[in-house]
């Protein structure tokens, strides 16, 4: 693939990014030019990276160069088959420059949004201006959080998703590590003893908002409850590091201006807490550093910040000295909150985005907007976003949903797998979900025979196990889009919980999906006991496809002779001779329908699907001899796709002898207990599920 990489002038963060995305497509094997101001390719060292670098004043100079600019950007795209800009103002530049209608359509544009609007009116309402361009013109705008996306929806882009932003962190810090770190800070700053270290690290301009943390450290310094005053440590230049000097000295206390430092890390992993203070931020290498580091956080609850901790740190609202104050205060009280939350830091730093997860979603990104084989022109990315229309523009029937549904059911994006586009777009976004932590819940990774796993375990473990899978199709998903589920599940049921991050279709067909599940399940037998489990009280459990599986999965495992205590199935997708049944096409089933379906089944079992056999374990609806099957919970609705071959399903299991519980929720469409958790129906099944759950894995249960 020939890509044009477009950036202006740039900060760290990103800069460092698209040096290392343009490293990883040549190292890929595309062929990558970058277009930007000389300055920015010898600060990155772009040449370095093996792409061609082609110096452009990309949003700077007076009215001449900008022609200019935009001269060459035209000459530039010609040659590319996609234009991925970083950054509003490069993104304007570039959406000027690439022909957007007519025969003479350029080639796709991808923009990267990696800031939010700047202060001050001026600039606020350029960012605004150029941001209309963008999106506008651009044909997928990615943002590096989640605030970003939904702000570019707001102004109009045609489609509109998650940026994957790599982590170039090291591996995490050990205990020792972090130690030998404190105590080199603490030497170097001459830290008395039993005074606590509070570190900050970044651009020091207004953004930053280190004028709001040392307002909070004039707290800490007169907290009796400290004891020793904590000491507060400034890492980083900017404009207004002469006015936070001065104000530092009017706050009194100890404060440490330290300047530009090469080794951040080890500052970061010295500290007792980190604190980001800032107005925003997206993904910052210094929260990832952080992470990295074990380091204890405090950060406001801005832009992609949440999704970047994912539970590995303490969030207070932005602005507020007071809150910042206290959340440190209450760290350095407490010891145990903060190894807690140093575990959870390094655990989360182990998941962070690599550079090749960046790449294959930015791949992803540039396939859903190129145009399909067979196509002349190049298309918008066609992602299909919330809509209350089927794919022929004709109005969904809202009408058998549950009316405290209908709103939130308009709300959910039309998955519409028959479009390519769609599909890559939707893997990547549903491949990087951030995680979610519950709290009582202690989540980690296991990875096992390449396979990786998610464990739950609640806090007071009743013994049972459970392994889950999630849904998607089949070809979409992942094991942290159901860290709520898991998590609530764990804690509710004392049931400790084992999520498989299976692989999908089509890259990888039947039997992958359920070999890997296979494999999660001879893990979770084969670690009952340092998990504290009885072999004799697992389940099985799964939603969607995920449902599905769990279904094959029970019964492969019952052929081979181990005891399956339960299975707990939502929604399950069982029957592929659903999807081949082309009558069912018109209904346009709300969120996922059976044209979808027919993706689904086709990418895991090909020209199998409606066949008059397939082999084992592969659609578990195909299996006849059901008898042996273990007690079984099954939850469908009237309304849904896979509501006559789960009741098929339940019924001729409790004509084969399980004893079967049928849930059947009337005016709900699929999945609703994911998409609506906290709706009153979706809060009752799911109280109900789990307390099916705990007394099938009661101690001495039949």
């Amino acid at each position: 693939m020939r890509v044009l990489l477009v950036v202006g002038v740039v900060g760290g963060g990103v800069g460092r990014h698209v040096r290392q995305l343009a490293a990883e497509l040549v190292g890929a094997g595309h062929v990558v030019v970058v277009a930007c101001p000389r300055v920015v390719a010898d600060r990155f060292d772009l040449d370095a990276t093996g792409a061609r670098v082609q110096p452009v004043e990309v949003g700077v100079g007076s009215p001449g160069a900008l022609a200019r600019t935009h001269a060459r950007l035209q000459v530039l795209a010609r040659g590319a088959q996609v234009v991925h800009a970083h950054g509003v103002r490069a993104g304007a530049a570039a959406a000027l420059a690439v022909p957007r209608g007519g025969r003479s359509r350029g080639a796709p544009l991808v923009v990267t949004s990696h800031n939010g609007p700047p202060d001050g009116r001026p600039a606020a309402l350029t960012y605004a201006a150029l941001e209309a361009v963008v999106c506008r013109r651009a044909d997928l705008v990615l943002g590096v959080s989640s605030d970003l996306v939904q702000r570019a929806r707001r102004r109009g882009a045609r489609a509109a998703g998650l940026a994957v932003v790599p982590s170039s962190v090291a591996a995490p810090a050990t205990d020792a590590q972090r130690e030998q770190a404190a105590q080199e800070l603490r030497a170097e700053l001459g830290v008395p003893a039993g005074a606590g270290v509070v570190l900050t690290a970044g651009r020091l301009a207004r953004q930053k908002r280190v004028d709001v943390l040392l307002e909070a450290h004039r707290r800490l310094r007169t907290d009796r409850r400290l004891g020793a005053p904590p000491v507060l440590v400034v890492v980083g230049d900017g404009p207004l590091a002469g006015a936070l000097r001065e104000q530092a000295a009017d706050v009194g206390g100890v404060v440490h201006f330290l300047g530009h430092r090469q080794d951040v890390p080890r500052l970061l992993a010295g500290a007792d807490v980190v604190v980001s203070s800032a107005d925003w931020e997206g993904q910052p290498l210094v929260l990832q550093e952080a992470l990295a580091a074990g380091a204890p956080v405090v950060a406001t609850e801005v832009g992609g910040t949440a999704d970047l901790l994912a539970g590995a740190g303490v969030l207070v609202p932005p602005g507020s000295s007071a809150d910042l104050a206290d959340a440190v205060a209450g760290l350095l009280l407490d010891p145990a909150s903060r190894a807690d939350l140093a575990r959870r830091a390094r655990d989360r730093a182990t998941r962070l985005p690599t550079g090749l997860d960046a790449l294959e979603a930015a791949l992803a990104a540039y396939r859903a907007v190129l145009p399909d084989p067979g196509t002349t022109s190049h298309g918008s990315a066609g992602v299909a976003e919330s809509s209350t229309t089927d794919q022929d523009g004709a109005p969904m029937d809202l009408s058998a949903v549950h009316p405290t549904l209908r709103a939130a059911a308009q709300k959910v994006p039309r998955t519409d797998l028959e479009s390519r586009a769609v599909r890559l777009l939707a893997r990547a976004a549903t491949a990087f979900v951030p995680g979610r932590r519950v709290a009582g819940v202690s989540r980690r990774t296991v990875r096992h025979d390449g396979l990786r796993l998610r464990v739950y375990t609640p806090s007071r473990p009743s013994g049972a196990g459970l392994l889950w899978i999630h849904g998607g199709g089949l070809v979409l998903g992942s094991a942290a889009m159901d860290d709520l589920h898991c998590g609530e599940t764990a804690r509710d049921t004392g049931v400790t919980v084992v999520s498989v991050d299976y692989r999908l279709a089509p890259r990888h067909p039947f039997p992958a999906a359920i070999d890997d599940c296979h494999t999660g399940w001879r893990w979770l037998r084969a670690q009952a006991d340092g998990l504290g489990l009885d072999v004799a009280r697992l389940a099985v459990g799964g939603q969607s496809a995920g449902g599905g599986l769990a279904a094959s999965l029970v019964q492969r495992v019952v052929d081979e002779g181990d005891p399956v205590a339960a299975q707990w199935l939502f929604c399950p997708m069982l029957d592929d001779r659903t999807a081949a049944d082309r009558d069912r096409d018109a209904a346009d089933h709300l969120v996922w329908n059976n044209r979808s379906n027919l993706v689904g089944w086709s990418a895991y079992l090909g020209a199998g699907v409606g066949a008059e056999s397939l082999p084992p374990y592969a659609a578990p609806a195909r299996r006849e001899d059901l008898a042996g099957m273990p007690p079984t919970w099954i939850s469908t609705s009237d309304i849904e796709l896979f509501f006559d071959e789960d009741v098929d399903y339940a019924h001729r299991l409790r004509a084969a002898g399980t004893d079967v519980t049928l849930e059947v929720v009337a005016g709900a469409p699929h999945g609703f207990e994911s998409w609506a958790p906290r709706h009153p129906m979706a809060l009752e099944l799911l109280t109900t599920a789990r307390s099916w759950l705990t007394d099938r894995l009661a101690t001495g249960a039949p």
